[in-house]
């Protein structure tokens, strides 16, 4: 991974500030380190990888790792990680329970489901239901192609980078999230947000959640760490998990993580 007005809430709501699994992490081991400073014993418990489809055919990083998330689809919506049974396989290996992302964007042409759903049927001037009704069924698209490939996570992210298609009408792209942060919920999983404050606030405007919040751009080891606070932070949530690139997707877990992203602290419910 690199670089609605109608809102459908969900009635799991009150799961928008979990502590994730992820980041519950305690184990005192982690991948092969870069530096010395990451080779400290107290940081080996919060680093780890993301792959997805651009590692198909290619090398996963090498294991013991503190954690592991996983892309489900292929880039967009409505597409699929070819690879995603074995690097599923592979990030089972991370000493926590692995998590998955899926990636999302802006309806395309009417040919994916949109027009009806849980913001009821479409008209064609009506845009945020449209996209509300799209984000919900790119996220049950993703749910049951991970089922078929084995994949058992509690914890989804929600991939939102402008790289991917996005209209210019913030409140259309937010119902998008909406709408997939919805089914995600409803199912009982954990929910979190990748991105940066930038292609955030590009992408979803004023748009706040209130999730936990992946975050990417670090350039090295010691920036990740450096961006575990508010600043970093975008859509209401607190930053838990911050990104760089060296050789493969890298990721630090805040520790302590900011009191935030954990003040709802429930076990999922509802069925995986």
């Amino acid at each position: 991974m690199r670089d609605e007005r109608t809102t459908v809430r969900s009635s799991a709501a009150q799961f928008r500030r979990l502590a994730l699994i992820l980041v519950a992490i305690t184990s005192p081991f982690a991948a092969a380190p870069a530096g010395a400073e990451e080779a400290s014993t107290s940081n080996y418990r919060s680093l780890g990888y993301d792959i997805s489809w651009p590692q198909c055919g290619e090398s996963y990083p090498v294991t013991p790792m503190g954690h592991a998330v996983v892309g489900v689809n292929g880039g967009r919506a409505f597409t699929r990680n070819l690879c995603l049974r074995s690097q599923w396989r592979w990030a089972r290996a991370a000493m926590e329970e692995p998590a998955v992302y899926i990636n999302l964007n802006m309806p395309g042409v009417p040919a994916v489901p949109s027009t009806s759903g849980p913001a009821g049927f479409c008209e064609s001037h009506n845009p945020y239901c449209r996209a509300h009704n799209f984000g919900y069924a790119a996220a049950r698209h993703a749910v049951a192609y991970a089922r078929s490939q084995g994949v058992a996570s509690s914890t989804y992210w929600l991939d939102v980078e402008t790289m991917n298609a996005w209209s210019e009408d913030t409140v259309e792209n937010a119902q998008v999230i909406q709408g997939a942060l919805n089914y995600l919920e409803q199912q009982g999983f954990r929910v979190g947000v990748y991105s940066t404050p930038y292609q955030w606030t590009v992408i979803a405007g004023g748009y706040s959640p209130g999730l936990p919040v992946w975050t990417a751009g670090a350039v090295d080891f010691a920036d990740a760490r450096s961006r575990c606070h508010a600043d970093y932070a975008f859509g209401g949530g607190a930053v838990v998990m911050v990104q760089w690139v060296d050789g493969f997707d890298r990721n630090w877990v805040c520790t302590p993580p900011e009191p935030r992203g954990f003040e709802r602290l429930r076990p999922p419910t509802g069925n995986r």
